[in-house]
């Protein structure tokens, strides 16, 4: 029988939200910023820049694609 924390865990990774973090984080590597730089640019706070990278299950994808288009046109405006 699983733990409650292994089951939440496994619910994160198998999420289409923690798919979604992977690839924000990717866009912000390849545009070499840290996470400060990224949430300033998308005026969010740092804690919930992180929580989007680590796969905040309650940001639904719509929020998730918004924000990655955001990041990736205000880094290209930015010449990041």
């Amino acid at each position: 029988m699983k733990s409650n924390s292994n089951a939440d865990l496994e619910k994160l990774y198998n999420s289409e939200q923690y798919k979604l973090s992977n690839d924000l984080l990717s866009i912000r590597i390849t545009r070499g910023m840290d996470r400060d730089s990224a949430s300033k640019l998308l005026g969010i706070t740092k804690e919930k820049y992180v929580k989007l990278e680590s796969g905040y299950i309650n940001t639904s994808r719509k929020e998730y694609r918004s924000i990655m288009l955001k990041l990736v046109n205000a880094s290209l405006l930015c010449n990041w």
